[in-house]
C-alpha cells in the first residue's frame, strides 16, 4: 500500500510539472529562442538523468552496442518533440499547445498495430476516431470560438501534433529498444546524444543567449531540471507501484494542468469550441489506451 500511495504522489508531481511547463516556455521565448531554449532544457537535465543511469547501471557496454537506437531516439524524442513544441508554441497558444501535444497515444495506437504488430481493436478505432475529432476541432477553431481560417494559429497546432508524432515514435520504437536496456539508460543516454545534435542547430541557426534576468533562470531551471529532470525520474518512480495502465490514466490530467496553468499565468481564456475539441481529445485517448 504504501509503494502504491509513493507511486501516486511521484506521478501527481510529474503530471504537474509536464503540464505547467507550456505557458513558462512560451514566457521564455522573451529572452531565448525555440532552438536554444530546447538546447539548454536538455544540457540542464542531463547531469541529474546521466547520473542516476549511470549509479544503477554503471556497465556501458551494451548502450555502446545500441548507440544507434539511442541515437534515433535522441532523434525524435529530445530534437524532433522539443523543437516542434517550441516552435508550435510561438505560433499557438499554450493551452492548445499543452493538449495538441499530450495526443500522442492516439499515434501512438497507430504505429504500434504498424511497427509492433499490436492489434487495432474497434475500441482503438474509435478512441482513435473520436481524439482526430477533438484535434481538429481545435486546429479549425477560429480566434474567436467559431470555425475561421487562421494560417499562423494552425500552423502552431500543425507543428504541436508534429510533436505529438515525434514522441509516438519514440515510444513505440523504444518499447523495442527497453528489451535490451532499461528505462533510465534509455531515457539519460538518448537525451544524451539528442543534446549533442541540438548543439550545431542552436550556434548554427541561432545567436545562443542564456537569460538576462532572474525570472528567465528561473524559467529554464523549471522546464528543464524540473520537468525534464525530476519529472523523468517520477515517472519511472511512479511505474513501480501502479500497472502501466493506471500510469496512463494520469497522463489524462497533463493537458488539464497545461490548460489551468495557461489561463493562470498566460491569462489565455478557454472558449466553447476549445472546450469542446478538448474534451473530445481526452475521451479519444482515454477511449484508446483502455
Amino acid at each position: 500500500m504504501f509503494m502504491r500511495y509513493q507511486s501516486a504522489i511521484a506521478l501527481a508531481i510529474c503530471i504537474t510539472l509536464w503540464g505547467a511547463n507550456y505557458p513558462f516556455i512560451k514566457i521564455a521565448f522573451a529572452e531565448m529562442p525555440p532552438i536554444t531554449m530546447a538546447f539548454l532544457r536538455s544540457l540542464i537535465s542531463l547531469p541529474l538523468l546521466v547520473a542516476v543511469a549511470y549509479y544503477l547501471n554503471p556497465d556501458l557496454r551494451t548502450l555502446l552496442k545500441n548507440w544507434k537506437a539511442l541515437l534515433l531516439l535522441g532523434a525524435f524524442g529530445t530534437v524532433g518533440y522539443q523543437l516542434l513544441q517550441n516552435f508550435g508554441l510561438t505560433y499557438a497558444t499554450a493551452s492548445e499547445s499543452s493538449v495538441l501535444l499530450n495526443s500522442d497515444p492516439i499515434y501512438i495506437a497507430i504505429l504500434a498495430s504498424l511497427y509492433l504488430k499490436e492489434k487495432l481493436t474497434a475500441r482503438k478505432i474509435a478512441g482513435i476516431v473520436i481524439a482526430f475529432a477533438g484535434v481538429s476541432t481545435i486546429v479549425l477553431r477560429g480566434s474567436g470560438g467559431g470555425f475561421t481560417f487562421n494560417s499562423g494559429a494552425i500552423f502552431g497546432d500543425l507543428l504541436a501534433i508534429g510533436g505529438a508524432f515525434s514522441w509516438a515514435v519514440f515510444s513505440v520504437y523504444g518499447k523495442k529498444v527497453l528489451e535490451k536496456i532499461s528505462p533510465y539508460d534509455m531515457t539519460a543516454y538518448s537525451s544524451l546524444l539528442g543534446t549533442a545534435l541540438l548543439l550545431p542547430l542552436a550556434f548554427g541557426f541561432e545567436s545562443v543567449t542564456l537569460p538576462s534576468t532572474f525570472n528567465g533562470w528561473a524559467i529554464l531551471l523549471f522546464i528543464g531540471l524540473g520537468a525534464s529532470g525530476v519529472g523523468y525520474l517520477l515517472w519511472f518512480v511512479g511505474l513501480k507501484g501502479v500497472s502501466a495502465y493506471e500510469a496512463g490514466i494520469a497522463l489524462f490530467f497533463t493537458p488539464l494542468i497545461g490548460i489551468i496553468a495557461s489561463a493562470v499565468v498566460l491569462g489565455e481564456t478557454i472558449d466553447l469550441m476549445f472546450g469542446i475539441g478538448a474534451l473530445l481529445v481526452i475521451i479519444g485517448m482515454y477511449v484508446t489506451t483502455k
